[in-house]
């Protein structure tokens, strides 16, 4: 099974910060009630239309969680579409401390990628250039004794003949794990990263004076008052009372900002989860 990610979109207004999506940055103060109500504000970067266009992609051939002892074969494509002349491209890739790199074994291969072993930072170069969009897979030693959730993170820089260099956003890949735990609740497809859209519907919760039970839904699910049979969503716990508050879509804008968050029931945390990886 191929366990996808991608960005195409560069945020955040440090123009030397790259995130994977956009920073929620201000609520609005308009009221409907005693809930308030309104859109919560992007901060996007302006940027040109050649580094829009740069993007990378990575899978992993993955089924399930991944097994300690053996490897993990992780596939790339850097993307392009511009005007310019490319006239350089390489790739910087962050596998997880211990987690040794083998070697490419399939696609375009690298004039200049990491020694046998190396883990932490992988750099690929490309010379000379080759077709766009260039993909290759490559593989890391699983450790024997590695546990909980891993993340790969990494992105494709270019050179164009008419300006500098630029970066995709830096993307980040989750590696399942079989003792990572339950998911959040909001984390509809159980990847340990909240997306725009599970946001999105956490906010519409926020939106709508509270939430009940609902079968069928995306969920289990559904915004406003009804049937509390069931058991309570992970965003409301402070108090649990079948509303999410501020403070409780707060935190979930953090799982998103932070781009994977994980249980961690073991740290006493407000709501059994924690930000990042370790």
């Amino acid at each position: 099974m191929k366990i996808p990610t991608q960005e195409t979109w560069r945020s955040g207004c440090d123009s030397s910060t790259s995130r994977t999506r956009p920073s929620f940055v201000q609520k609005s103060k308009k009221r409907h009630g005693s809930a308030i109500a309104g859109c919560l504000l992007l901060c996007i970067c302006g940027m040109d239309s050649a580094q829009a266009a740069f993007s990378l992609q990575r899978s992993l051939d993955l089924t399930g969680t991944y097994v300690p002892g053996t490897t993990l074969d992780v596939t790339v494509t850097l993307s392009l579409a511009t005007t310019e002349t490319l006239t350089a491209i390489g790739l910087e890739e962050t596998v997880p401390a211990g987690w040794g790199y083998i070697g490419v074994i399939s696609g375009e291969i690298p004039a200049i990628e990491p020694i046998s072993g190396t883990s932490g930072l992988l750099e690929f170069a490309w010379f000379p250039l080759p077709a766009i969009p260039v993909t290759f897979t490559y593989q890391i030693a699983i450790p024997s004794d590695a546990t909980g959730l891993r993340v790969i993170t990494g992105a494709g820089l270019c050179r164009l003949s008419e300006s500098g260099e630029y970066r995709t956003t830096s993307v980040f890949t989750v590696i399942p794990s079989e003792d990572a735990g339950e998911p959040h609740t909001a984390d509809q497809n159980g990847d340990y990263q909240i997306s725009l859209s599970e946001l999105l519907r956490i906010i519409q919760f926020f939106n709508s004076n509270g939430l009940h039970c609902q079968a069928g839904t995306e969920d289990g699910f559904a915004p406003g008052s009804g049937n509390t049979a069931c058991t309570p969503h992970d965003s409301d716990y402070a108090p649990q009372n079948w509303l999410i508050n501020l403070s409780e879509l707060l935190r979930i804008i953090q799982f998103y900002n932070m781009g994977v968050y994980r249980p961690c029931p073991e740290e006493s945390t407000e709501d059994g989860f924690c930000p990042g990886i370790d």
